[in-house]
């Protein structure tokens, strides 16, 4: 798959480099490589980044139609606000949650069906999904919510255990942690442990909010910090240290047992510090 960063890069060379390389060593690269060539093309796949305005801090969306290359808009706000180790978190939001999961998942409990396709305008994957009626209840947290009712009805599924769209949201999140390791750059200890804390605040403020999201910087915090605490858990159950002296764990391993349980007073504060950087954006 070949990559055009030049937008990012030209905000922060180091930090594009570094997501760039890491993309390029990710599933997201090797399975847009496959449908590519599956369906006819006579090439690689390209993945273009624009640097854009706005309050969203990223959308995904096949420009031409056609074909299997990639475009995503990436706010400005976010680039500059975050490390590198967000950055990936958002990008792994953008493939794994939303688009090339609806190719991959199969429909389950009658609930909800892949779209199979790259939406062809900025948009979501959610207008591919049907059928998509009635509660669901997420086994980590038991929180129930009715993905039809929600604005993204893809991202309550992918908040939700045991469907499908949470299954490949996590795994493609420690993918792309196992991807930062060989992609050749140096990452801190940090950035992976910015990945984890990126899905981890994704799914815990979505489930709790069905995905109203400012709602978590207020009365909900609690309940947040609460399922933040829970998908941690289940995250470190999931994926287990290696034995002490045996082997050395993968970085993002290693971040994942790192993490550290999260109040409801350092979720207000993740909730300013996206508001700082949206304000910001104003200014640069």
């Amino acid at each position: 798959m070949n990559f055009n960063f030049v937008a990012l890069q030209n905000l922060n060379l180091a930090k594009a480099n570094q997501v760039q390389n890491t993309l390029a060593g990710s599933p997201l690269s090797f399975w847009m490589d496959m449908n590519h060539m599956a369906h006819g093309g006579g090439g690689p796949s390209t993945c273009t980044v624009h640097a854009v305005g706005g309050l969203n801090p990223a959308t995904i969306y096949n420009p031409a139609g056609t074909g299997w290359d990639l475009t995503i808009d990436l706010a400005r706000w976010f680039f500059r606000t975050y490390n590198v180790g967000y950055q990936v978190g958002l990008f792994c939001h953008e493939v794994s949650a939303h688009f090339m999961t609806d190719d991959n998942i199969l429909q389950a409990g009658g609930f909800h069906r892949g779209n199979t396709a790259v939406v062809h305008a900025p948009g979501n994957s959610e207008q591919g999904i049907i059928g998509a009626g009635g509660n669901i209840t997420d086994q980590i947290t038991t929180v129930v919510n009715n993905p039809g009712a929600a604005a993204q009805p893809d991202h309550i599924f992918a908040s939700s255990n045991a469907y499908a769209r949470f299954l490949e949201y996590r795994n493609s999140m420690h993918n792309f942690g196992v991807a930062m390791a060989g992609a050749g750059v140096a990452f801190a200890a940090a950035d992976y442990r910015s990945l984890v804390d990126c899905w981890l605040m994704d799914v815990a403020s979505i489930v709790v909010t069905a995905d109203t999201r400012y709602l978590g910087a207020g009365p909900l915090a609690n309940a947040v910090a609460a399922a933040y605490n829970a998908y941690r858990l289940h995250l470190q159950a999931t994926f287990p240290l290696p034995v002490a002296g045996v082997a050395v764990a993968p970085p993002i391993d290693a971040a994942i047992h790192a993490t550290p349980v999260k109040t409801a007073g350092q979720v207000r504060m993740d909730y300013l510090r996206m508001l700082a950087g949206i304000i910001w954006r104003y200014v640069w």
